[in-house]
């Protein structure tokens, strides 16, 4: 096992995010069907058209549940493997990439499975999977420093706090991605499949106007990708040995899990 790092910090309040710390904030998706917020003469017809399809084609519903099911099942999976791989072979740098990429996805399953009876199971796992990237890939686990301060990405920390991303946007253009005319008059219906081919309704042009961070986004992977960690909290933690610049590990899968944070919740 690769030796510890001599400085070591608990990230603040076990969440991984603060407001005042942070830094980049990537959105994950924006998609045509983060419509909530648009500013347009046409919103309530997109909107008619949206809950349209959402109630009207029961089946939808049912394959996007089962998708999501699948996310799980796949991060649950990978993980699995690597463990396995892990305790019989020993630590790898292959496995340890296995490893990073289960708990990318448990972190996207936990996020559409939101108010699902799988949400906690999706958290369970993926708790299980970064003690063991901590513990038997420690040198994974540092935070990164530039630009003179340490940024976080590690898809642990952040799925524990339930914060996501809301572009409010203002459609400009949009056309139908099976004939290209104007949505708002041909006959084609989202999700309906014409001649083997899926449609959507496709934006071609728009501004975004805002962005809000909530707790519940309509398209879930719109989450923030990376955080900022202040320098001083840093120093405080780790006493006189600091320096900026110095390598800092994150101990935070290793403590027990105190649960989600809902700071963006109604």
């Amino acid at each position: 096992m690769p030796p510890e790092c001599a400085s070591t910090v608990e990230l603040p309040g076990g969440t991984g995010f603060r407001p005042p710390g942070v830094g980049i904030l990537s959105v994950g998706c924006l998609s045509q069907t983060c419509l909530a917020g648009i500013a347009t003469g046409d919103r309530a017809w997109w909107q008619t058209r949206i809950l349209t399809c959402a109630h009207g084609q029961t089946r939808m519903g049912i394959t996007m549940t089962r998708e999501n099911e699948g996310i799980l099942e796949s991060g649950e999976a990978t993980y699995r493997e690597a463990r396995e791989e892990t305790i019989s072979r020993g630590p790898s740098p292959e496995t340890e990439m296995k490893l990073r990429r289960s708990l990318a996805v448990l972190r996207s399953a936990m996020d559409h499975l939101e108010d699902t009876p799988l949400f906690e199971e999706a958290h369970r796992v993926l708790d299980e999977a970064g003690e063991l990237a901590r513990t038997a890939y420690p040198d994974g686990c540092h935070l990164e420093y530039r630009d003179n301060g340490y940024f976080h990405g590690c898809p642990v920390a952040l799925a524990h706090s339930r914060v996501a991303l809301s572009p409010e946007l203002l459609v400009r253009e949009a056309e139908c991605s099976v004939c290209h005319g104007d949505p708002r008059t041909c006959d084609h219906i989202p999700g309906e499949i014409y001649n083997g081919q899926v449609c959507h309704r496709r934006i071609t042009r728009v501004d975004i106007l805002d962005i809000m961070l909530v707790g519940r986004p309509a398209t879930p992977d719109a989450r923030i990708q990376e955080i900022s960690i202040p320098t001083p909290e840093i120093a405080r933690s780790i006493g006189e040995k600091f320096k900026p610049g110095i390598p800092v590990l994150c101990d935070r899968c290793l403590k027990p899990c105190s649960g989600v944070a809902r700071n963006f919740e109604d």
